[in-house]
């Protein structure tokens, strides 16, 4: 009879790449599905905030970004870049001082945030983006 020890060494440094890439991927995903919920969650926020800022803020664009900083802590404020549309005039600063009377009652207001696809230690792709675009009614 012959040993068979080796055999199962052999196996296992054949599969263990393969296993430790599918854990790496998953960790990845969960990373990257974490920080679009993030981005989600902050656009959403700050788009209701927009909608129910109307005559309280003369610079829409600033009190936007800062909410979504706010509502996204664990992400890099310098990464995020916005658009704004507000009564079909587009921003696409953080500032938009004297924009506020382009929030009238009963139009619509878009806020878009995009942020890199970004899992802390490594970047895949450059040019991924996360965006999240929410559309509300100003009040």
């Amino acid at each position: 009879m012959r040993a068979k020890g080796g055999q199962s060494l052999v196996e296992f440094a054949l599969v263990a790449p393969l296993l430790v890439f599918f854990l790496l991927a998953v960790i990845y995903s969960g990373l990257m599905f974490n920080q679009y919920l993030q981005v989600t969650a902050a656009t959403n926020t700050s788009a209701v905030l927009l909608s129910e800022s109307r005559g309280e803020t003369t610079d829409p664009c600033n009190t936007i970004s800062q909410a979504v900083y706010s509502a996204a802590p664990t992400l890099t404020q310098s990464q995020f870049t916005f658009s704004f549309v507000l009564n079909t005039t587009t921003y696409n600063t953080t500032s938009c001082s004297g924009a506020q009377s382009n929030l009238i009652a009963g139009d619509t207001a878009q806020v878009t945030v995009h942020y890199p696809c970004d899992a802390y230690f490594i970047r895949i792709n450059p040019s991924c983006l996360l965006a999240a675009t929410t559309k509300v009614r100003v009040q």
